[in-house]
């Protein structure tokens, strides 16, 4: 699937990315649905999921994420 940023959606599900979730994700304040589904991201969520403020869709199922 490509990668789509319409407004504040961005979708990356079934890429196979790897390892952590970038960085640079969690400076994208407008952001309201974030999709990751499908790939190979390893780790945790990073605190810094708290700056998206706005996000209301957040799919990370089907990767090998850890915590709570």
């Amino acid at each position: 699937q490509m990668c789509k940023e319409t407004g504040s959606k961005l979708v990356l599900g079934v890429n196979g990315f790897e390892y952590s979730i970038p960085s640079s994700i969690w400076e994208l304040s407008a952001l309201q649905e974030l999709v990751l589904y499908g790939n190979y991201l390893r780790g945790s969520i990073s605190s810094s999921i708290s700056n998206l403020q706005r996000l209301k869709v957040l799919n990370l199922d089907r990767n090998l994420l850890t915590g709570t």
